[in-house]
């Protein structure tokens, strides 16, 4: 009778053993820093509102333009840049 008391108590000793060391491993095993979205980690530069949209051949002309960061951090260092084609 003794000897099942015993087996008993160490049962009852086991379980909160074996809990926290499950929680242990789950804290030992998980990233300690914040797993950010892929959407957050990049700035977004998008253009929009240009005005005027249209130019003829030899016109010189102000342009007015909303650059908008649709990205999740800062943006810096932004240049824009030009190039003649067909289009611009």
């Amino acid at each position: 009778m003794e000897n099942k008391n015993n087996n008993n108590n160490k049962k009852r000793k086991l379980i909160p053993l074996c809990t926290l060391s499950m929680v242990f491993a789950l804290l030992l095993f998980s990233p300690l820093y914040p797993v950010v979205s892929v959407d957050a980690a990049f700035s977004s530069i998008a253009i929009t509102n240009v005005k005027p949209t249209e130019f003829s051949p030899g016109d010189t002309s102000k342009v007015a333009l909303t650059v908008k960061n649709n990205g999740g951090i800062d943006a810096s260092d932004i240049r824009l840049s030009f190039q003649g084609t067909e289009i611009i």
